[in-house]
């Protein structure tokens, strides 16, 4: 395996670590191994064993294929046959934050085999992709106009998050989605979001193209949905 391999699989482990609340010292005690050397695993400095991965994995309660490259893709599959075309494995999603004033970033990784994803919510992209405050697991959906990921958030607030966005004709460019979300604190909570394959650099041009206009709000409330604060 790659060296980067390894540094991407200890920041998989170290944000699943996180957002479950459990401290450096907490896993390592359970998978009886030094805190030293867990944080090695996580930086990636250290390759990890399939031993010690499945150990982690049972701890994190986490399944281990999250962690690791899809193998197997079912050939018989229409949705895969028929859209493959589309698949996209990793997308970067940014939204407006009203409450924090500044745009935010998320980070989509998806296993077309399963067509099962995950959402890496509200990230730091620009020093560490999978530094994240919660983590969401869900499926990938497509049809002839869009692609649709619903997520839920396994730790508490236990949230859901719903994301629409166009069929990624023009891949090289980003393009513009909505993100619903709702938790035991709110309800059809909306912000428009714009996905790219790649990260982009947060400037007051992006921060402008996320304001929603009031075209746009009008059209949210007639869908029976209320703007992200």
């Amino acid at each position: 395996m790659q060296p980067s391999f390894y540094k991407t699989l200890g920041q998989k482990i170290k944000a699943c670590r996180k957002a479950k609340g459990i401290t450096l010292t907490e896993l390592a005690d359970t998978i009886h191994r030094s805190p030293a050397s867990l944080s090695k695993y996580e930086s990636g400095n250290v390759n990890i064993a399939l031993d010690a991965l499945v150990e982690i994995c049972t701890a994190l309660n986490v399944d281990i294929a999250e962690f690791l490259p899809a193998t197997y893709s079912d050939p018989d599959n229409v949705d895969i046959l028929k859209y493959k075309k589309h698949f996209v494995d990793q997308l970067y999603i940014y939204w407006y934050s009203g409450d924090a004033k500044k745009v935010k970033s998320a980070l989509i990784e998806n296993s077309h085999p399963s067509m099962k994803s995950v959402l890496y919510f509200d990230t730091d992209t620009k020093h560490m992709e999978y530094q994240s405050n919660f983590i969401y697991h869900g499926e990938v959906t497509y049809s002839d106009t869009c692609i649709m990921f619903y997520y839920t958030n396994e730790e508490p607030p236990f949230d859901k998050i719903f994301i629409r966005m166009p069929l990624l004709f023009h891949k090289d460019h980003p393009q513009m989605g909505i993100m619903s979300c709702i938790s035991l604190f709110y309800q059809g909570v909306t912000a428009k979001i714009m996905v790219s394959k790649k990260p982009l650099t947060f400037t007051p041009e992006l921060t402008k193209e996320l304001f929603i206009s009031p075209e746009e709000i009008k059209e949210l409330k007639r869908s029976n949905m209320l703007i992200i604060k």
